[in-house]
C-alpha cells in the first residue's frame, strides 16, 4: 500500500513495508544495481539535433513519416512533436487535450504512430513529446468536465480540477461559473437561445455550439411538466406509464448537491445512469411517450417577446451545477484556475496521484514501446508542485523500468513486494543526488522561462529548458550596446515615452492583476482572508486590504514563481525573491499599513504563527499554492503581452525570457552561459526560435541591424512618419495608430522585408 509524501508529491511505503522478506529486499538491490548500472554506461539515449513539427489535421504523423528520410539526411536526431493526444476538434496546437487516454484522430491512429516511430528507428532517431500536465480544454466533450458540470462536487471527476467551490459569491456555493454568454444572461435567455436535447434518456443544454449536460436532479422538472396531461391521455395502469412515473420519482429523489455522505454520493453516480437508461429504453419502446417527452422539452423553450414564458428555463437552468453567465463576468468572479485567462483551459490538478496516473498511462505506453524518448513539459510553473511532479515523473518511469527487468526474470509476481522498496532508494537519489543520471535518467526538459540571473533550481530532476535564455542571449550578441542611447534618443524624440522599463512592466502587471486576471486575485484575497481570520492577531486586516496588498506585491514579483513547499526547507533563492517584491511593493505604498506587508511577508514564506492549528496551517499552505500558481500567468501576460507592446525601442528584445532593459550581449557572456548549461544542465535545448517566441531568427536578426545604424533609423523615421501622417484614422478621438504603434509597425516592416521569397 503507498501513501502521500509531503515532501516530494511521490508515492512512498508506509512504514509496514520497512521489514520486507529478505529474498524480496535482495531482489529489490539487484534491480536498482542494474537499472543504475545501465545508466552509468550512457545506454540511455538522449536527444541531440531536435525539428519541432506542429501537427494537426493539416499535418499529420502519416505525413512526418513521409519526410522521414530527408529529417535524417538534414542529421536531425530527433522528432520535436507537439502534444498529439485528443484535443479539441480542429485544434492547431494540441494544448487543449480532452483525453489523456487517447491519441487525437484527427492526427493519426497508434498504427500511423507504430509506423512512424519503426521508421525514425531505422535511423535512430529518436521522438521527443510535448505534453500538458497543467491543464485541459473544456469546451467540449471532456468526458472529465461535463461530469464535474452534471453531478458537481460529487462528481469522481472534481478531483481533477482546481475549483473553488466556496467563492465569495454566495450564489456561486458547490457551483461553477460558466462565462459562455455572448450578453447578460437574461438577454440571452429571453432571445430562446437555450434549447434542451434528449439524447437517448440523457438531456442537455445546448448553446451554440456547446452542449451542457442537465444534473439528474433536475430530470424531475422536465419529466413533472403537463402532469395533468399525462393522467389524461394515458392508462395510469399502463406499463409503460408506471416506468415513466417510477423515473420521475427516482430523479425527484436523488441525495441533493450538498449531500456529503460517501453513501448517499455513491446512490447518485450509480443512480444517474440507471435513470438515463431507463429513460432511452422507455423512449424506445414507447413512440407515445417519446413524443410527449419531447413535447415538454420543446416547450422550455419559451418565445422571445415573452418574458415570462422562460421562467420555466430560468427555473431549471437555476438548478444545474454550473451558472451560465456574460463572458465578460469571467475577470471578476470565475472560480475555476485557468491556463491564464482562457477560459476554455481548466487547470489540472497533477500534484493528486490518481489525476497524475489517468494522465500519463498511455504516455508512459508509449515510452515502454520505445515510441517516445524524451519529454517537454509544458507551462510547469502551473503546477502546484513542480518539484515533485518532476520526482514523481521520473519515479514512475524508473519503477516501470524495473519491472520489465523482473518480467524478464520470469519472477513478475514479486513486483508488489519488490516495488516499495525499489522506490524508496530511487527517492534517496531523487533527493540527494538530483544532477545525478540516475536522477535524470529519462531526458525531460521543461517550458520554464528563467528572467534575468535566475537560475533553474538544482533540485529539479530534469535535463533543463526549452532554452529561452539562450534564445536571448545569444540574440544579443548581434545587437551594438553602443547603439543604445542612439535608439533610445530617437524612440523618445518620436513616441515621448521616456519611462523605465521597470515601471512599464509594474503597471502592465498591476493592470493585469485588475483585468483579465483580477478572478485570481480575487480568489485568492478569499483565501488570504481565511488564513488571516484563523490567527487573532491577524484577523482585523479586511478582504479588500488583502486584495490590493495581493496585487502590489505580485506586480513587484521579480520572477516567474517561487516554489516554496511545506515540509521542505524554503530556499534562500525563493526567500530572496518574496522578500524583494514585499519590501518594494511597501516602498511603492507608503500608505499601507506596514503590518499588512509583513502578514503576507509571513504567509509567503509559510512561517506559522505560534500555536497555529493544523486546520490554520492548511490555510494557508492552500494559500501559498495558489499565489504560485497565479504570479506566473500575471508575470507572462504582464510582461509578454503586455509591457512588450507598451515600450517598443528595439522590437528585437522584446521575447519571451527577454529583458528588453538588457541591451546587447557579449560573445563571452555566451560562451559562459554554454559553459554553465554544459556543465549543469547538459541536457538543455540551445533554441533560437519556438512556436511562442514573438518573431522568428530573420526578423530579430534584421531589427538588430538598427542598432548599429540608429542615425539613419532616426532619420527614416521622421520621413516614413511625415510620408504617412495622412493616412492615419481617428479612434476615440485619438490618431491611429498612435506613435508607438507606428514605431513599432515600421521595425517590423523592416524586419519581415523583402516581401518577395528569393528566386
Amino acid at each position: 500500500m503507498m501513501t502521500q509524501s509531503p515532501a516530494s508529491s511521490m508515492p512512498v511505503p508506509e512504514t509496514a513495508n520497512d521489514t520486507l522478506p529478505d529474498e524480496a529486499e535482495a531482489l529489490a538491490a539487484a534491480l536498482f544495481e542494474e537499472e543504475a548500472a545501465a545508466v552509468a554506461e550512457g545506454s540511455r539515449r538522449r536527444p541531440g539535433v531536435t525539428y519541432r513539427l506542429q501537427l494537426h489535421r493539416g499535418f499529420r504523423l502519416d505525413d512526418v513519416d513521409a519526410i522521414v528520410d530527408y529529417l535524417a539526411e538534414l542529421g536531425i536526431t530527433d522528432c520535436y512533436f507537439s502534444p498529439f493526444l485528443d484535443a479539441r476538434p480542429g485544434s492547431t496546437h494540441g494544448y487543449d487535450v480532452f483525453d489523456h487516454s487517447k491519441i487525437n484522430a484527427e492526427i493519426g491512429d497508434e498504427a500511423a504512430h507504430a509506423r512512424l516511430s519503426a521508421h525514425l528507428a531505422k535511423y535512430g532517431m529518436g521522438a521527443v513529446l510535448d505534453i500538458v500536465p497543467n491543464h485541459m480544454g473544456v469546451n467540449g466533450p471532456n468526458r472529465f468536465w461535463l461530469d464535474v458540470l452534471e453531478v458537481g462536487p460529487q462528481s469522481p471527476s472534481a478531483r481533477f480540477f482546481d475549483i473553488d467551490w466556496y467563492p465569495v459569491k454566495d450564489e456561486l456555493a458547490e457551483r461553477i461559473l460558466l462565462p459562455i454568454l455572448e450578453d447578460q444572461y437574461g438577454k440571452v435567455l429571453e432571445a430562446g437561445k437555450f434549447t434542451l436535447e434528449r439524447d437517448g434518456g440523457a438531456l442537455f443544454l445546448r448553446y451554440h455550439e456547446r452542449r451542457l449536460p442537465l444534473s439528474p436532479g433536475s430530470y424531475a422538472l422536465v419529466l413533472e411538466r403537463n402532469s395533468q396531461e399525462l393522467a389524461a391521455r394515458f392508462d395510469p395502469e399502463d406499463e409503460h406509464v408506471l416506468e415513466y412515473r417510477s423515473i420521475w420519482a427516482a430523479a425527484r429523489h436523488l441525495p441533493p448537491r450538498t449531500a456529503m455522505d460517501i453513501e448517499q454520493i455513491e446512490e447518485k453516480i450509480r443512480e444517474k445512469e440507471v435513470i438515463k437508461r431507463r429513460l432511452r429504453r422507455l423512449c424506445e419502446e414507447s413512440p407515445a411517450l417519446r413524443e410527449f417527452i419531447d413535447r415538454n422539452i420543446a416547450s422550455f423553450h419559451g418565445t422571445p417577446g415573452n418574458p415570462s414564458s422562460f421562467d420555466a428555463m430560468h427555473r431549471l437552468l437555476e438548478e444545474q451545477v454550473y451558472r451560465l453567465a456574460y463572458w465578460r463576468v469571467a475577470a471578476e468572479e470565475i472560480n475555476y484556475r485557468r491556463f491564464f485567462d482562457v477560459n476554455d483551459l481548466a487547470g489540472l490538478r497533477t500534484e493528486d496521484p490518481i489525476v497524475f496516473d489517468q494522465i500519463h498511462t498511455l504516455i508512459f505506453q508509449w515510452i515502454d514501446q520505445g515510441g517516445i524518448n524524451g519529454l517537454r513539459i509544458d507551462h510547469p510553473d502551473g503546477l502546484a508542485d513542480p518539484l515533485g511532479y518532476f520526482q514523481r515523473l521520473q519515479a514512475s518511469l524508473f519503477l516501470r523500468a524495473c519491472r520489465r527487468r523482473l518480467e524478464e526474470r520470469g519472477q513478475g509476481d514479486r513486483w508488489d513486494d519488490v516495488a516499495p522498496r525499489l522506490l524508496r532508494r530511487y527517492q534517496q537519489v531523487l533527493e540527494d543526488e538530483p544532477a545525478s543520471p540516475l536522477a535524470r535518467r529519462f531526458p525531460i526538459v521543461a517550458e520554464k522561462i528563467l528572467s534575468r540571473g535566475e537560475d533553474l533550481p538544482e533540485s529539479w530532476p530534469i535535463d533543463g529548458t526549452v532554452g529561452y535564455e539562450y534564445l536571448n542571449t545569444l540574440n544579443g550578441i548581434f545587437i551594438e550596446p553602443e547603439g543604445a542611447e542612439a535608439i533610445e534618443a530617437a524612440y523618445f524624440e518620436f513616441t515621448g515615452d521616456r519611462e523605465p522599463f521597470a515601471e512599464v512592466l509594474y503597471h502592465s502587471k498591476l493592470l493585469i492583476t485588475r483585468a483579465s486576471l483580477a478572478s485570481e486575485i480575487n480568489m485568492l484575497a478569499r483565501q488570504l482572508d481565511r488564513v488571516s481570520e484563523a490567527d487573532r492577531r491577524s484577523r482585523d486586516f479586511t478582504l479588500y486590504e488583502h486584495r490590493v496588498g495581493l496585487r502590489e506585491v505580485i506586480a513587484c514579483f521579480p520572477v516567474y514563481r517561487t516554489y516554496v513547499q511545506p515540509g521542505r526547507e524554503t530556499s534562500t533563492r525563493d526567500r530572496g525573491y518574496i522578500e524583494h517584491a514585499v519590501a518594494r511593493a511597501r516602498r511603492r505604498n507608503p500608505t499601507i499599513d506596514v503590518s499588512l506587508f509583513e502578514f503576507l511577508r509571513a504567509a509567503l514564506l509559510l512561517e506559522h504563527p505560534e500555536g497555529a492549528s493544523p486546520a490554520a496551517r492548511e490555510l494557508r499552505e492552500t494559500f501559498v499554492k495558489r499565489f504560485q500558481q497565479t504570479t506566473g500567468p500575471v508575470q507572462a501576460k504582464g510582461l509578454e503581452d503586455t509591457a512588450f507592446y507598451r515600450q517598443v525601442k528595439l522590437a528585437s528584445l522584446n521575447e519571451v525570457g527577454g529583458d528588453p532593459a538588457r541591451f546587447g550581449s557579449s560573445p563571452s557572456a555566451l560562451h559562459a552561459l554554454n559553459a554553465q548549461r554544459l556543465s549543469r544542465w547538459p541536457g538543455s535545448l540551445a533554441t533560437t526560435a519556438t512556436h511562442d517566441t514573438k518573431r522568428g531568427e530573420d526578423t530579430r536578426i534584421r531589427i538588430n541591424v538598427l542598432s548599429e545604424l540608429a542615425e539613419d533609423w532616426r532619420t527614416h523615421l521622421a520621413r516614413w512618419s511625415r510620408w504617412n501622417s495622412r493616412k492615419k484614422s481617428v479612434v476615440n478621438e485619438a490618431p491611429a495608430p498612435d506613435a508607438r504603434e507606428e514605431y513599432l509597425l515600421y521595425q517590423t516592416l523592416l524586419g519581415t522585408w523583402p516581401f518577395e521569397t528569393p528566386e
